[in-house]
């Protein structure tokens, strides 16, 4: 699953592709409904929203019979979010997100979600949030239509 937010705007917004089998089932580009105070916090947002689509994925899966074998993995390009998912101190810096930041910690705390870094280049959400220079849009649908995550 790829997450990104951009933060150009005043209200940010959210992108997300989940891939099953290296085919995209779910994805996503929609404003955020708050203001966010930093781009970590843009990032973590959208990276809630990414998750709950996941989890309902694989709770799909589950009920259709197919077994569902450790976390998910959740690429976000920000280190800062995903600092946040594990990190108690920083984590204290969230009060003002608290139901977003404490479902997607707890889920990550779970082992049920697994946050890492994916490098900006090969974030396949990034079209899905920003207007990108022709060349960059190019090679983000090319990764985006052979992703075999």
């Amino acid at each position: 699953m790829f997450s990104d937010a951009s933060w150009e705007t005043r209200n940010s917004v959210s992108g997300g592709i989940v891939l099953l089998y290296g085919c995209s089932v779910v994805w996503w580009s929609r404003r955020q409904n708050s203001v966010a105070l930093s781009s970590a916090e843009a990032e973590y947002m959208a990276a809630s929203v990414a998750g709950r689509e996941a989890i309902y994925l694989r709770d799909l899966l589950e009920s259709l019979g197919h077994g569902v074998v450790g976390p998910t993995p959740m690429l976000l390009d920000s280190k800062s979010a995903i600092d946040l998912t594990r990190d108690p101190v920083a984590f204290k810096k969230t009060k003002h997100i608290l139901r977003h930041a404490y479902w997607l910690r707890d889920v990550v705390s779970r082992n049920v979600l697994a946050p890492s870094h994916v490098s900006t280049e090969n974030q396949l959400a990034d079209v899905l949030t920003k207007a990108l220079p022709p060349a960059l849009h190019r090679a983000a649908i090319r990764l985006l239509l052979h992703a075999h995550t």
